[in-house]
């Protein structure tokens, strides 16, 4: 656990073992069902994407799930708690900012990142005005994506702390 300016960061494991407390009432996160961890839900509709990415995610840690449309994984994020959500640029076309903005609004608030073959810099300023983390180019390095969703999970976890007034907010 991390210090700094008087307040604690906490990640990792323990801000893990934290949330599943949080969550479930036990210590253990190996106890949690399945079907009550926050997921990531990853919005793409070539299965090759959505294969990589079960390689990349830690299936016995993270469930993922995967909607081949923008409203089945808005109704998905309805009926459960995302951590993540990954959106591909393509599927989304011109709306994806829409997309994005709707992701991020969800009753669980998840880190939403952007699938996408272009990095250029005004992608990622659009991005983070409608509410996006970050950006995955694709196709993608494993350790890319790992640090991404990673990051995520450490962002939506921290802010989850924050909601919940087990993390002292450090400009109030």
């Amino acid at each position: 656990m991390a210090e700094q300016h008087g307040f604690h960061l906490t990640g990792g494991m323990e801000g893990a073992k934290n949330f599943w407390h949080r969550l479930t009432g036990s210590a253990q996160p190996k106890a949690t069902p399945v079907s009550l961890r926050p997921a990531i839900l990853a919005v793409v509709r070539d299965k090759a994407i959505a294969d990589t990415l079960r390689g990349v995610i830690v299936p016995g840690n993270w469930p993922l799930e995967v909607a081949d449309s923008v409203e089945k994984g808005l109704e998905r994020g309805q009926q459960r708690q995302f951590t993540t959500v990954i959106i591909d640029k393509a599927l989304a076309d011109d709306q994806w900012s829409d997309a994005v903005t709707r992701f991020s609004r969800l009753p669980s608030q998840p880190v939403v990142l952007l699938l996408s073959p272009e990095a250029q810099p005004d992608l990622w300023n659009k991005l983070a005005q409608c509410g996006g983390y970050s950006l995955l180019r694709f196709p993608f390095r494993l350790d890319e994506a790992k640090a991404a969703i990673y990051g995520g999970w450490l962002l939506w976890n921290n802010q989850e702390q924050l909601r919940h007034g087990e993390l002292p907010h450090p400009t109030k």
